[in-house]
């Protein structure tokens, strides 16, 4: 029997908003509700973290799981982005955070929304001023 891989954290929310959007569509019945609301719980990811292992940077889920799905260049994204290609590699490679204007078009690049950008940004720095 082969081993099944371990998701990142970045494709399981995409594997979540795909599941939601598949509901959404009516192609798929959600596999549970939420306790207290009743609706679908797709993309809901309650699991714990490990208190020593620090939340995801944004730059990693955009360079991991994002662009790859893409298809482009992120020379390409830099440009839908209308941000310099040296900007971009600076956030992938997690020394630049997240700036609303940047969670902005992140958010209307991908559809997404910038609460979530802004919200990874935050998770990480939070965890990083906590443990120095």
């Amino acid at each position: 029997m082969a081993k099944r891989r371990k998701m990142t954290a970045g494709q399981r929310i995409l594997q979540g908003a795909r599941e939601a959007a598949a509901i959404a569509r009516g192609e798929l019945k959600p596999a549970r509700l939420d306790y207290f609301t009743g609706t679908p719980a797709v993309g809901r990811c309650k699991t714990a973290r490990h208190g020593k292992i620090a939340p995801a940077h944004p730059g990693e889920l955009l360079a991991e799981v994002m662009i790859p799905a893409t298809g482009q260049s992120k020379a390409e994204i830099a440009r839908r982005l209308g941000i310099s290609r040296h900007t971009l590699y600076a956030f992938l490679k997690c020394r630049k955070p997240v700036t609303p204007a940047l969670a902005a078009r992140l958010g209307s690049l991908f559809g997404d929304g910038a609460k979530v950008w802004l919200h990874m940004q935050a998770a990480h720095d939070a965890w990083h001023s906590e443990h120095r």
